[in-house]
């Protein structure tokens, strides 16, 4: 079963971003990656996959996976505060280099988090 997310990274103060990944969006794995990783190696996983459907997994070790649809549009997104593609989390890798976080079913969209604990 996949837990899905939407990933953004902010490109300049108020302008995102980001793509669909389709597993492992628990914020128990996906913030610590996220916080792990720099904003261009993040842009640059987004930028990779939005012309493959989306990430299948993310991981700062060098494991990410898309997941090669390349029948369908290319998936890109630049609104964080809306619920495309029915993900349970989105993310954000902030210009400042922070990550915060939503749970789309438990927290309005202005309810970001800065930690998962």
């Amino acid at each position: 079963m996949a837990t899905r997310s939407n990933i953004y990274v902010e490109t300049e103060p108020g302008t995102y971003l980001g793509t669909y990944c389709h597993y492992d969006g628990y914020p128990s794995h996906l913030f610590p990656t996220l916080q792990a990783m720099s904003k261009d190696e993040l842009l640059g996983h987004i930028l990779m996959s939005m012309t493959h459907g989306g990430i299948r997994t993310i991981d700062g070790q060098g494991a990410t996976e898309y997941l090669d649809d390349t029948t369908c549009d290319p998936v890109v997104m630049t609104n964080p505060s809306t619920s495309d593609w029915g993900a349970e989390y989105v993310y954000i890798k902030c210009y400042n280099g922070d990550v915060k976080w939503r749970d789309c079913y438990d927290c309005p969209s202005d309810g970001w988090k800065d930690d998962f604990e």
